[in-house]
């Protein structure tokens, strides 16, 4: 539902983001589009933001990310508006990425209790999820 929700907002808001970073689930929405996705339109702490996210990545992406935001077709109004629906998507995405983060780790945990996890992982194709579940 939230990779829905956000496919939505960049469709709307900068529809050329998608066409740089194809996962939408990717670490690169936490670095580039909190800082990023209004600074075609509004300089200032974002675009200083938005300078120091570029050193995270490829400075070929970057660029790439930079110029379709400043030949952006995205909508342009009520930007107030989108700024806090974008944070709240984006705090939903950062909430179950713990969640989920949290339950692997008590898997993995669990499976290193049975004393078998090096042999069921040693099986092609199976981790540490379908692992515990066994």
């Amino acid at each position: 539902m939230q990779k829905n929700r956000l496919a939505a907002f960049l469709d709307e808001y900068f529809p050329e983001y998608q066409g740089v970073f194809k996962d939408l689930l990717g670490k690169a929405i936490m670095v580039y589009i909190k800082p990023f996705a209004f600074s075609q339109r509004h300089k200032g702490k974002e675009h200083r933001a938005t300078d120091r996210a570029f050193n995270r990545v490829g400075e070929k992406r970057a660029t790439k990310l930079k110029e379709a935001a400043q030949e952006s077709i995205g909508v342009e109004e009520g930007l107030e508006t989108a700024r806090v629906r974008l944070k709240s998507i984006l705090r939903e995405f950062e909430f179950y990425n713990q969640e989920l983060e949290t339950i692997n780790q008590k898997m993995e945990r669990a499976l290193q209790r049975t004393r078998l996890k090096d042999i069921i992982l040693s099986i092609p194709g199976i981790w540490v999820v379908t692992a515990a579940g066994f």
